[in-house]
């Protein structure tokens, strides 16, 4: 493909998540070298997350380059992306609006650990004027948005996802900003059911915590979500979409979904996507400004719901001036 055009990616914190993210950069086929500056404080990160951008980036021609402090960075971006932990992605987000002008932005979940510091990226992002997503990317999917397709706006009675020992601290946020991207429908309430007790538990991540247990919810139109994780029982991950006529349950794992329909059991793939396959959707970005990722503002206020429902076991009351230690 004939490259004719160049476009500038900042990009804070190449970790596991970040180094995967730069993977799907690496794969952007959009005509234009993609010039990326990178911020990683950790030396061995840097070594892994250019190992991984080499792995997929071909005969591409995008460059990657780290700098040594945020000071560094160009004056313009066409693209920011804020891949550190949620402690740091304040900080982060702060300096790098400090130094560059952004065109678009992507964050990635969980967004902070303190409700005031939604106030203070609301406010920044709105003093900057720059268009802003989450990454909670199943509503980019394939296999979601053919999903989506076919309900056409018909009710969904339930979305319920359970498995055993899977975070719904750390991971719920996923599954809630699907149901809102499937029904249309903001998440309204979230509450802990006594069916199964929370148990808090230390996350891969130091620092941070986890949770086991069962998170209900319903949408503003009365679609009931439930997360359910077993706590030490072997059960492998499933997502069920009732609708009043069908219910479809989904093994993203094996790229399933089954469904039942009018008596007769159906089976097909189901297309999903990893971090590191995310390329259309910043091409998209780089090149219209737009994007099927959740917006912030969106984001933001279910974020915000959701630290309320894990700071009720973290603390024993939904307080949002206790930080939530989730990432």
């Amino acid at each position: 493909m004939t490259q004719n055009t160049e476009k500038s990616i900042a990009i804070m914190g190449c970790g596991n998540i970040g180094s995967r993210l730069l993977q799907s950069l690496a794969q952007i086929d959009s005509g234009s070298i993609i010039h990326i500056d990178a911020f990683e404080p950790i030396p061995e990160n840097q070594i892994v997350a250019i190992q991984r951008f080499q792995e997929k980036l071909g005969d591409r021609g995008h460059q990657l380059r780290f700098v040594k402090t945020t000071q560094d960075f160009q004056r313009s971006y066409d693209l920011g992306i804020v891949a550190t932990d949620a402690r740091n992605r304040l900080c982060a987000l702060s300096a790098l609006l400090n130094s560059s002008k952004l065109t678009n932005l992507v964050l990635e979940k969980v967004l902070f650990t303190k409700a005031s510091e939604y106030a203070a990226a609301s406010t920044l992002l709105e003093q900057h004027q720059i268009k802003t997503w989450v990454n909670c990317s199943r509503s980019v999917w394939p296999g979601y948005q053919s999903l989506k397709n076919e309900i056409d706006g018909k009710f969904i009675r339930r979305v319920v996802v359970e498995g055993s020992n899977w975070g719904v601290a750390c991971n719920g946020i996923h599954f809630l900003a699907l149901a809102e991207f499937l029904t249309d429908t903001p998440v309204a309430a979230l509450k802990w059911s006594k069916t199964i007790a929370p148990r808090i538990y230390d996350a891969k991540r130091p620092g941070y915590k986890e949770i086991v247990g069962f998170l209900e919810g319903q949408t503003a139109r009365d679609t009931v979500i439930q997360l359910v994780s077993h706590d030490g029982v072997d059960m492998p991950m499933t997502i069920k979409i009732e609708l009043e006529d069908i219910r479809y349950t989904l093994f993203e794992g094996e790229c399933q979904i089954q469904y039942d329909k009018n008596g007769n059991h159906h089976n097909r793939d189901f297309c999903s996507l990893k971090t590191s396959q995310l390329s259309s959707v910043f091409s998209q970005i780089l090149n219209k400004s737009t994007c099927e990722l959740p917006e912030y503002k969106q984001s933001a206020s279910l974020h915000l719901k959701t630290m309320a429902a894990m700071n009720e076991i973290f603390y024993g009351n939904p307080d949002l001036s206790n930080e939530c230690p989730i990432t």
